[in-house]
Parts: structure tokens; C-alpha cells; sequence
């Protein structure tokens, strides 16, 4: 089946670059229009002129393209015109401050975000329009959130026509505008070519819930960079949570534990665990578990059941289902690369061969205290991760 194409673009006092960009991918022929959806992104003042000067009135420019090249219908209507809010939610009238920047790079991160959360479409974003403020965070947005089937544009107009208020696209019969100096320009003779700009996808980088949760730009790049850092682990034997490079994740009481034990394992600077073997459960493996559960106290965090199974000894089965979801939660609230330097991982240790943490004892911090919150003054994001003990 194929893929909706939506149109996805920002744009200030210019609503030409709609036309101009819908023409470019006409003449490209590689994408259809079949189907397409518009969406334009701008101010309030933005949105009027698009409205006026596209959509309404006997010489709407986006219906009389239509018509000139015989386009497929295109849907774009007063909806799809989104309107960038500031920061107490009033239509913006213009980007001026500090606080206009960030609340437009949200609000067009968000929009992006959400375009991509739509599994049968196919995202087309152009950097055309609007301010160089504008044109930089949608480009990054899609870098954030794109998938293989997105693209990233631009078009490039002929400089007579580029910024001319008269000039939406070249026409398929001659039309004559003025320049400011009374010099007069036939739109047939105007070239508007469509540049295909390759962008880095970082998508598969991000948590999971990052995907879903709305986010401020800043924190979606926040997540990025902690990637970046050198690993750096805060575990509390109070709380079961773990704060990865500042990013806080929640563990169910046994995970949690599972994690504390090889956590105590890497500081005391103990050899891989060699697993069980399946279908014999290992008390040596178990008693050094609870050994480090009563070390810390945290015998009464169990439940009967779970404190009896341990002494019954530790089967490779369970351990390893209890492994592998504590994986899935880190990549889940981590993203994949993240999550990596914090795994329970298979090493390798001269000819010993197990399961350990790979980091340095250096590189974790254990506390008895609570982990309420990040480890600097930035804010951090705190992934829940539910699940069954």
C-alpha cells in the first residue's frame, strides 16, 4: 500500500513558497501527490496571508496550480494552517524574544513528532519558508524524529523571481510582473528546481517514550547528548530507579535488585558471573543474591514468594527473562545507544567468560539516599517503565 505523502512546511510572510515547493516536486516527478496532504506552519499574520492569498478568492494561487498542471486535489484548508503559540498559548504575531525561539522550536518539534507517529505516511519537509530560526529547528526535527521514508527540501528560484510578492510559480502561459524598478518578468521563464538535502536520522537513537511523550526540543536533544557522555550511574538501595547520564528509569523491585547485585559485583571488582545452568537451579548464585539483598536491608521490599524462590537457587530461565526485561526498559527509557555501557553484558574476562557490568566502579555512584532528582540543575527526564515482579 502506498504511502501518503504530507507536505510539511514553515513559512512567515511568504505563503509563495507552498506553491513554489508543490511545483518543484510536479516537475521531480520521483514523489506523487496522489493523495497529499498540506500543513503549513507560521504565525498569525502568516496564516492570514496564506489564507488569503491560496486559498480564498477568485485568484487563490494553490487551486489555479491545480488547474494549470492538473494536480491531483490536494488537501489544505484554514486546519492545516497550525498556528505557532507563545508561551502562555496566544497566537504568535511574529518571533522577537528569546521566549518566541523556544516556544516556536517546540512547537514545530512537536508537529514533526507527531506527523511521524503515522505509520502510512510518508513526511516531506521543505526548509523553504519562514525565518532562518524556523527553517534550523524544522530541519532538526525531522533529523530527531525522521524515518526512511521522510525527506528534507529546499527550492531553489531563479533570482529575478525569488521574494517577488507577485511570483507563486512559473505559469504554463506567459504572465508579466514588475520588479521594483518597473522591469517587467514573464512568470513562464522562471526556474524553481527542488535541492534534496540528506539529513542524519537520529530516530532510532531515542527512548522509545520519546517517540510518544511531548517533548521541548531542548529536551529531545538533552536525550541526545547524554549519549555523548562518558557513562556515569547513580543507584540508590531506597528507591528502585536508576539515573543513567541524568536520565532517570524506574525498575520493578526485583530488576531493581538483580541490577544492585551486579552493581556490588562491579565495585567489588568480582569476576563475569558464569549463569546457571537451565533446569538447575545454583544456590551458591542464590545465596550470594540474598547476600547482598540482607546487606542492604532490603529483605522486606520481597515478597514471600520471591524471597522462596531464591532459596530454592537461581535458574538460568527466570535470570535471564528478569535480564532481558531489564534491557528492554533501559533501551526503552534510554534509546539503544544510551542504554548499551549500562546492560547486564556477555564479557569476556582472560578465559573467564560471564555476565557482568562493563562499567568502572568509578563511574557508579550508590547511595542510600532517595534519587528525587537530576545530577546538576538541568532537568531530567524520568522514564516509568511498568511491568510485573
Amino acid at each position: 500500500m502506498a504511502q501518503q505523502p504530507i507536505f510539511l512546511m514553515v513559512a512567515g510572510l511568504s505563503p509563495q513558497v507552498v506553491t513554489e515547493t508543490l511545483y518543484a516536486f510536479h516537475r521531480e516527478s520521483s514523489t506523487s501527490l496522489v493523495g497529499a496532504e498540506l500543513h503549513l506552519i507560521t504565525t498569525l499574520e502568516g496564516a492570514q496571508r496564506a489564507e488569503l492569498t491560496l486559498l480564498t478568492g477568485a485568484n487563490a494561487r494553490l487551486p489555479k496550480l491545480i488547474a494549470d498542471y492538473g494536480l491531483p486535489d490536494i488537501r489544505f484548508s484554514t486546519t492545516h494552517l497550525h498556528i505557532i503559540p507563545d508561551s502562555q498559548g496566544r497566537p504568535l504575531e511574529d518571533i522577537r524574544t528569546p521566549d518566541d525561539n523556544a516556544a516556536a522550536a517546540n512547537f514545530i518539534t512537536q508537529r514533526v513528532r507527531d506527523f511521524t507517529s503515522r505509520p502510512d505516511t510518508a513526511l516531506h519537509v521543505s526548509l523553504a519558508g519562514g525565518r532562518k530560526t524556523m527553517g534550523f529547528y524544522i530541519g532538526y526535527a525531522l533529523s530527531l524524529y525522521g524515518r526512511e521514508q521522510d525527506t528534507l527540501s529546499h527550492v531553489l528560484v531563479s533570482e529575478r523571481f525569488e521574494s517577488h510578492p507577485e511570483f507563486f510559480y512559473p505559469t504554463p502561459e506567459s504572465q508579466v510582473i514588475y520588479t521594483r524598478d518597473g522591469k517587467p518578468l514573464d512568470t513562464r521563464r522562471a526556474e524553481v528546481t527542488l535541492a534534496r538535502i540528506p539529513f542524519v536520522r537520529l530516530r532510532d537513537e531515542l527512548p522509545q517514550e520519546a517517540l510518544v511523550q511531548q517533548l521541548s526540543f531542548s529536551d529531545a536533544v538533552a536525550l541526545l547528548n547524554a549519549a555523548t557522555q562518558p557513562a556515569q550511574l547513580r543507584v540508590s538501595v531506597s528507591t528502585p530507579r536508576l539515573i543513567c547520564n541524568g536520565i532517570s528509569v524506574t525498575l520493578e523491585p526485583m530488576e531493581w535488585m538483580l541490577y544492585l547485585w551486579f552493581v556490588h559485583r562491579c565495585q567489588q571488582r568480582a569476576e563475569p558471573l558464569t549463569p546457571p545452568v537451565e533446569g538447575h537451579p545454583d544456590r551458591a548464585l542464590a545465596n550470594e543474591m540474598l547476600g547482598v539483598i540482607r546487606h542492604f536491608d532490603l529483605e522486606d521490599r520481597l515478597s514471600p514468594r520471591s524471597l522462596a524462590a531464591l532459596e530454592d537457587g537461581l535458574d538460568l530461565g527466570p535470570l535471564r527473562t528478569r535480564r532481558s526485561t531489564l534491557h528492554r526498559k533501559l533501551k526503552l527509557g534510554l534509546g539503544r545507544r544510551l542504554a548499551e555501557p549500562f546492560m547486564i553484558a556477555n564479557v569476556r574476562h582472560q578465559r573467564h567468560s560471564g555476565w557482568a557490568l562493563t562499567l568502572c566502579p568509578e563511574q557508579i555512584t550508590l547511595t542510600h539516599h532517595p534519587l528525587d532528582g537530576p545530577l546538576d540543575s538541568s532537568p531530567t527526564p524520568h522514564v516509568s517503565q511498568g511491568g510485573a515482579t
